[in-house]
């Protein structure tokens, strides 16, 4: 697949998961935590922190697509190694007791990881 369609996608999703996590989380953080109303409260502002950074990663790949190719693929070479932590943070989430964890709640993750991992092995030109 070409880095630059690859990097299109990507970018895209970041930046509609940007506008969903704003537009929705208290419902995210509802889904997600057993917890009070002041750990509910504390997910909600933790989630509306997230938003400029899922809409700054978007905007950077969106416009990584001008980059030349061997620029495009270390972009994603870094977004699939900034995937790694995070997965195991998902493994941590997924032990404790006040999260409500399922692989539904990453998949979108995994399909994105998935692609960058698949494109940045094989890229066309």
């Amino acid at each position: 697949m070409k880095p630059k369609l690859t990097l299109t996608i990507l970018g895209c999703l970041y930046i509609l998961q940007s506008i969903a996590i704003f537009i929705f989380a208290s419902t995210i953080v509802e889904t997600l935590l057993n917890v009070g109303e002041e750990g509910m409260k504390v997910g909600e502002l933790m989630h509306y922190a997230l938003t400029p950074v899922f809409l700054m990663i978007g905007l950077m790949l969106f416009f990584a697509r001008d980059f030349e190719f061997d620029s495009q693929r270390k972009v994603l070479l870094a977004l699939v190694i900034g995937y790694i932590p995070l997965f195991a943070v998902f493994y941590y989430f997924s032990s404790l007791e006040i999260m409500n964890f399922t692989i539904a709640g990453v998949i979108l993750d995994v399909i994105m990881f998935g692609l960058a991992l698949f494109t940045y092995l094989k890229p066309k030109q």
